[in-house]
């Protein structure tokens, strides 16, 4: 799992640099880190960013992990562009 976590933030972030999309200097995560967390919790625990955030702290794949609550709202922030060029 933690290959399949490094492999989708890689290719989330090239694809952020290729697209252009900039991070805010005040954010704790990237927004490669954000799209990463989505992807897993989609593949791997149905969608429930509640357990999805709770794994990925324990495993310390994220240097920093928002709430669920702003996790959310960064999801949504993301272009669709990004969305349809990442699948």
């Amino acid at each position: 799992m933690e290959l399949y976590v490094t492999v989708v933030y890689v290719v989330s972030s090239e694809l952020l640099k290729i697209l252009g999309v900039q991070d805010d200097t005040q954010a704790k995560m990237e927004n490669a880190e954000v799209m990463t967390f989505a992807v897993v919790a989609a593949k791997f625990f149905h969608s429930n960013y509640v357990k999805t955030r709770y794994f990925c702290k324990r495993l310390g794949l994220f240097p920093a992990i928002l709430s669920t609550s702003r996790l959310n709202r960064r999801l949504h922030k993301i272009p669709w562009t990004c969305w349809h060029a990442l699948f």
